[in-house]
């Protein structure tokens, strides 16, 4: 059942509850991102959790496309899922179908604006739809070993893997953690662990091996971090574990 129905000239929005895209719509969602069981339900936990939006983008009556926001906390809410199911839908009418609902979310809710970690094929979708750069950011990757966290001398920039020439200047290339928290991805056969998010209750988890990841704010070069609103007050929380591809 629609919350909120928007029609434009070329298209309508359905907005939803976004429960409703995994109770109507789990076969076509897991076959799109290749999601295993055990991942769909990773994701339907985070997400359900967390509380938010599922927009479908209907051309006449046809479901075109669909994509998600969701909150992380009562502040801000994240871009997501985005899903193009139709050639109907072209980009450039996904990028304002975009643009519409997001700004339909914010008007129903009290959302100060919507951010995006996203992948660098979908870059110029997201800033078509008015989504505008505000930070820049790296992935680190760290080796953990009985809880000892090595930083590696490896860094991801646009799902490139690469070596991190400021290595033996970091800070902290040794560390002990008490609480991480086990994500639905893997790296080989080894497990792949967040930090624990804002208000999240933890407790102490024992890791022989596995690795962490971390998005670590960086000034000359990176991923965008792009922003959707008006408020934006440099507070966002950047982290790995606020982003969906954490569950």
């Amino acid at each position: 059942m629609s919350l909120i129905e928007v029609t434009e000239e070329s298209f309508s929005l359905e907005i939803s509850d976004i429960s409703t895209l995994f109770t109507d719509h789990e076969v076509i969602y897991s076959e799109t991102f290749n999601l295993s069981k055990k991942s769909f339900n990773s994701i339907k936990e985070l997400k359900i959790l967390r509380g938010g939006y599922l927009i479908k983008i209907l051309i006449g009556n046809n479901l075109t496309g669909f994509f998600t926001v969701s909150y992380t906390d009562s502040k801000y809410a994240e871009l997501g899922d985005l899903f193009r199911i139709s050639d109907e839908l072209t980009r450039p009418l996904f990028s304002t179908a975009l643009r519409k609902g997001c700004s339909s979310i914010l008007e129903l809710t009290s959302t100060s604006g919507i951010y995006s970690y996203h992948n660098r094929y979908s870059t110029k979708l997201i800033t078509d739809a008015n989504f505008y750069q505000v930070e820049t950011y790296i992935r680190n990757v760290s080796l953990i070993l009985f809880n000892i966290v090595i930083l590696l001398p490896l860094e991801v920039v646009n799902r490139d893997l690469k070596f991190k020439k400021s290595y033996l200047t970091e800070f902290k290339l040794i560390r002990f953690i008490l609480n991480v928290n086990k994500t639905r991805l893997k790296f080989y056969f080894f497990n792949i662990y967040r930090k624990p998010r804002n208000n999240e209750k933890t407790q102490f988890k024992f890791v022989l091996i596995g690795f962490l990841y971390e998005y670590v704010k960086a000034k000359n070069r990176g991923d965008p971090l792009v922003f959707f609103g008006r408020n934006y007050e440099n507070d966002l929380p950047i982290g790995f574990e606020y982003s969906d591809n954490s569950a």
